[in-house]
């Protein structure tokens, strides 16, 4: 429901409340719909957060046994796997994936290819150019173009200060973390594709 105040008064979008005489009647369903959405939307939030940890709790506790199993108790599990039952007919997969993150010599390599694209001439120049805009055009949360930037590093050219500027990207990589994700996939018969369980499960 609307938030509303001890005298009856509902508060809008700039923060003050008003009369509910004044507010049309679209708006009043619109505020119903939204409201009613949210709220079962807050719950099965919930579940799925709550669903995640247990899955979570599941594959660790399979993992502790079969290592114990296996007789391996002191090797460590961070990567990808896939987990499937006998008849391969269902899977619960979970990426991980690295965040990587530059550090402040990216800015410095940024000059020094900046430097490099004034020196050259031709059209290898414009379609390096374009490459290097997109690569270091920051997105509207501050970030740049990884992939982009990781491209850069597979183009080869035999000049002293590209090479200083790609060795100095590589030197900025870092890890920040890792996220994992997973997925659930099932199919009906081991002739099928599998298909996705559309959960949207987002990282752990």
């Amino acid at each position: 429901m609307a938030v509303i105040n001890g005298n009856g008064e509902w508060l809008n979008r700039n923060g003050r409340f008003v009369q509910p005489s004044t507010i049309n009647k679209a708006m009043k369903k619109r505020d119903k719909v939204v409201c009613k959405i949210m709220k079962r939307t807050e719950a099965l939030n919930v579940k799925m957060a709550e669903h995640k940890a247990w899955v979570k709790a599941e594959i660790e506790a399979y993992m502790t046994w079969l290592k114990a199993h296996a007789d391996v108790t002191d090797v460590e599990t961070k990567g990808n796997m896939t987990l499937s039952d006998y008849a391969n007919l269902q899977a619960v997969e979970i990426s991980v994936n690295d965040i990587i993150v530059f550090d402040e010599r990216l800015n410095l390599a940024k000059g020094i290819i900046d430097k490099c694209l004034r020196k050259w001439t031709g059209e290898s120049n414009v379609n390096i150019k374009a490459i290097v805009d997109e690569a270091f055009n920051v997105d509207k949360k501050g970030s740049v173009n990884k992939m982009m930037i990781m491209r850069l590093l597979g183009i080869e050219i035999k000049d002293a200060d590209w090479v200083k500027a790609m060795n100095m990207i590589r030197e900025s990589i870092a890890i920040g973390g890792t996220r994992k994700y997973l997925a659930f996939r099932k199919r009906s018969s081991c002739e099928d594709e599998f298909k996705a369980m559309n959960l949207n499960f987002s990282s752990m």
